[in-house]
């Protein structure tokens, strides 16, 4: 190369270097920055033009990703990342995407990327480590065609200003100021859907069935095997007309006999109310805070078919959730589950059946959000303990009782020896009596018809109000067995509690009346010994040698002790003025007679 053009080439170097550092100048940058204060940071665009939105968050805890998307297509909304499970996003998708929509840029924080970590916008990424902080959570919004919408690192609070939020572009080290909501962008799953599981009206409850047991589920060679306990089978009804629960059908299980039997309330027993309304409400809002898929072999009413028991993943997903099939009394496969279930009977027609399996630990969703003021209670309860549950309905034909049809009567017709006798009729009476007799036997004829054809009218319309209450609770039940055949669904242990319900929270020592005493000498007297205040228990009885109740007087004593009562009524009564002269009086008469 001649040594004029390494020159020349030296100094267009140069040149370039010069301009390049003239326009990398910090006070340069700082001006064109500063000059989009006030811009917006996005392209301006219509909400509805956002069809998918992705979140992501790290947990410095344990050091991993929680990633939740929501996305619309078809013009049904699903969230990608819990198996496409319907959501209910379009209203908060509207709030979400109002929040971004014309963000505009405050202030600049700063335009070094060391900075980050300070407020709280390091880009969430996986193969971070626990030793990472001030990670902020990333929000992508695109339209349908796949073009980002919105990209945005979401930081820390800016002091002073609870509405304002650090923010960057992912692409770019500066950090602006924006006026951003981040409880917009939640990633709980129940924040995006209809968390009201049953959507039942706990006024519709005519039944509520609680099969009390438990199944430790096991393997044996290769198939499913249940170590059965079970406890008690007890039904309860609702009685509209006096605003309370009844009993229905108690059985309890009879180890020894290894079946069950039937029981009824002793009389100083009654349902728990209180139990029982809490049941009520539960089951009314039963919320679900996640969800996940079932085997492809079941069906939405629980049945899975013979060939299950040949498909062991299908097996080892039921079972390491709390659920097993088994063979059915009518030939098929049914699936039980670990720990009992409830069944809710409508009163028209429709049944649920609850099925409650193992725990689950919860994820707490929301880790790294701070939550807003007074919001702190909300976000501990979305944490904790959680189970599995398996959902069906299927129609109860007894809460429909078939119509009472009334009998149509027959025919009317003339019997032979009313011919003969019209026939053998007095030549005299004339054309006149015939025709009466005729005109008789006519409005007979039209008056049978027209009640033959009313009684069948009114069948008619008792049997279409009848076949129009079955039709419409089985397709109730067929469209709540396609919502719930695909999902295990996850509730709150604390919910479970209050409707998975034993034999102890169910039925309780009857309180006392009003005006009753509560203890005293009856109260006393009908508890076991060195128990006041009890009711007798089964297996616990008072001492046989120390008389403890007024039935264990003699009917002798109980005569003498009327006589005495009779006797006393005919003395002169005291006087008035001293009532408690008067009774003293009257005892110590009674005492001879008692003697």
């Amino acid at each position: 190369m001649k040594e004029s053009t390494q020159t020349l080439l030296f100094i267009l170097a140069a040149v370039a270097s010069v301009l390049a550092a003239s326009w990398s100048r910090p006070t340069d940058v700082t001006y064109r920055v500063d000059d989009l204060i006030g811009k917006p940071l996005f392209t301006p665009f219509e909400t509805e033009e956002a069809k998918s939105m992705r979140i992501v968050r790290f947990d410095e805890d344990t050091a991993t990703l929680r990633e939740f998307e929501v996305a619309e297509e078809n013009g049904v909304w699903s969230i990608p990342s819990k198996g496409g499970y319907p959501a209910d996003a379009e209203r908060q998708m509207a709030e979400a995407t109002a929040g971004v929509v014309g963000l505009e840029i405050l202030s600049i924080a700063s335009q070094d990327a060391s900075d980050h970590a300070e407020y709280g916008v390091v880009e969430p990424s996986p193969g971070m480590d626990v030793s990472q902080t001030g990670v902020g959570t990333r929000v992508t919004l695109e339209s349908e065609d796949g073009k980002k919408l919105v990209d945005l690192v979401i930081g820390k609070a800016v002091k002073g200003a609870d509405d304002q939020r650090f923010v960057r572009k992912p692409s770019q080290d500066v950090v602006y100021t924006a006026a951003v909501d981040p409880s917009k962008f939640s990633t709980k799953f129940e924040d995006w859907i209809e968390d009201d599981l049953l959507k039942v009206n706990t006024w519709d409850i005519a039944r509520v069935e609680v099969k009390d047991y438990s199944a430790e589920l096991v393997m044996q060679g290769g198939r499913p095997a249940l170590a059965l306990d079970p406890r008690a089978d007890l039904t309860v009804a609702y009685d509209d007309a006096e605003s309370k629960w009844t009993p229905f059908d108690l059985k309890s299980y009879d180890r020894d006999a290894e079946e069950y039997k039937t029981f009824e309330l002793g009389e100083n027993q009654e349902l728990n109310d209180a139990t029982l309304s809490d049941l009520k409400n539960a089951v009314g809002d039963l919320k679900i805070v996640d969800v996940e898929r079932k085997p492809a072999g079941l069906s939405g009413d629980l049945k899975a078919g013979a060939d299950l028991f040949d498909d062991q993943a299908s097996i080892q997903s039921l079972m390491r959730r709390g659920f097993a099939p088994v063979g059915s009394e009518s030939g098929g496969t049914e699936v039980l589950s670990s720990e009992g279930e409830v069944i809710l009977t409508q009163k028209d027609g429709v049944e649920y059946v609850l099925r409650f399996g193992k725990l689950q630990l919860s994820e707490d969703e929301g880790a790294g959000e701070e939550a807003p003021a007074g919001g702190e209670e909300e976000e501990s309860k979305a944490s904790g303990v959680s189970r599995y549950l398996f959902v069906m309905a299927r129609y109860n034909e007894s809460m429909i009782p078939a119509p009472e049809l009334e009998e149509v009567p027959a025919e009317e017709e003339a019997t032979e020896d009313e011919a003969i006798e019209e026939e053998a009729a007095d030549p005299a009476d004339g054309e006149d009596a015939e025709g009466e007799a005729e005109e008789e036997r006519s409005e007979e004829t039209d008056e049978g018809a027209a009640r033959r054809d009313e009684i069948s009218k009114a069948n008619q319309r008792k049997q279409d109000e009848y076949n129009a209450k079955v039709e419409a609770a089985k397709a109730r039940v067929a469209e709540l067995n396609d919502r719930f055949g695909d999902w295990y669904y996850v509730i709150s242990d604390e919910v479970y509690k209050k409707v998975a319900i034993g034999r102890e929270e169910l039925i309780k020592a009857k309180e006392p009346a009003d005006g009753e005493e509560s203890d005293g000498e009856e109260s006393e007297a009908a508890a076991p010994a060195g128990i006041p205040g009890l009711p007798n228990l089964p297996g616990i009885q008072s001492d046989p040698a120390t008389p403890t109740t007024e039935e264990e007087a003699t009917e002798d004593d109980a005569t003498e002790d009327d006589a005495t009562e009779n006797e006393a009524a005919e003395e002169p009564a005291a006087d008035e003025g001293d009532p408690i002269e008067a009774t003293e009086e009257g005892e110590a008469d009674a005492t001879p007679s008692q003697e």
